[in-house]
Formats: structure tokens, C-alpha cells, sequence
């Protein structure tokens, strides 16, 4: 709707630059909190909470058109999935030497990797 209206008004009409302005506000607010939230997640060792946090955070970069810290989120959740760095470029690595993965890293948790590998 946004966009239409920028289309029909311009990028320079008032109400286009105010709303774009609140939309800048209202991100930056959430990423905000949301790093708020990975860093006591983190400290507490909540890593299913952590994991959830991490993808939306990297959700919301994707979506303001951030896409370097976007794939800096993806990927440090799936750090936090596997429980190592860099899982994203050993990925076959990871799945090659283990048998069972539901048992080793947990249902949830490999959820949201799938959940994350699929964007």
C-alpha cells in the first residue's frame, strides 16, 4: 500500500516521508529489543529461545532490505542450532559424522534450522 501511494503522491509528499520515516522508527526500535533479547538469551543459555530471536531478528534485516546482517543472523542461528561456527559452510561436514541429529541436537532446535535453510 505503501508503495502505491508512493507511486501516486511521489517520494517527496509528506505523507509518503512521514510514513517512511515511522516505518525507519518502528525497525529500528525492534532490532533494538530484539538484540536486547540474544543478549540475555545468550547469557541465560536459552539457545531454543535464542535461536527464534536470532531468525527474527534476521527476518526484520531482510525485510528493511539489509540483506549483509540479514545472512549475519541466519547464520549465527544456525551457529547456535549446531553448536558450531561456521555450520553454514561445513554444513555437509555436520550432517556426514552424525547418525541420529534429532538426539544430538534436539527436535526444536532442528526445526528452526530447516525453518532457516529454507530461506
Amino acid at each position: 500500500m505503501l508503495k502505491k501511494e508512493e507511486y501516486n503522491k511521489g517520494n517527496e509528499h509528506f505523507d509518503v516521508k512521514s510514513r517512511n520515516k515511522a516505518i525507519k522508527i518502528f525497525s529500528s526500535n525492534i532490532v533494538k529489543m530484539y538484540k536486547n533479547a540474544v543478549q540475555i538469551l545468550t547469557k541465560r543459555q536459552e539457545n531454543y529461545l535464542l535461536i527464534q530471536s536470532l531468525y527474527e531478528l534476521s527476518l526484520v534485516y531482510y525485510s528493511d532490505g539489509d540483506i549483509k546482517n540479514a545472512e549475519m543472523y541466519f547464520s549465527q542461528a544456525l551457529d547456535t542450532v549446531f553448536q558450531m561456527n561456521y555450520s553454514l559452510r561445513e554444513f555437509r561436514n555436520t550432517f556426514e559424522n552424525t547418525k541420529c541429529l534429532g538426539e544430538k541436537y534436539g527436535i526444536r532446535q532442528l526445526f528452526y534450522a530447516l525453518v532457516i535453510l529454507h530461506k
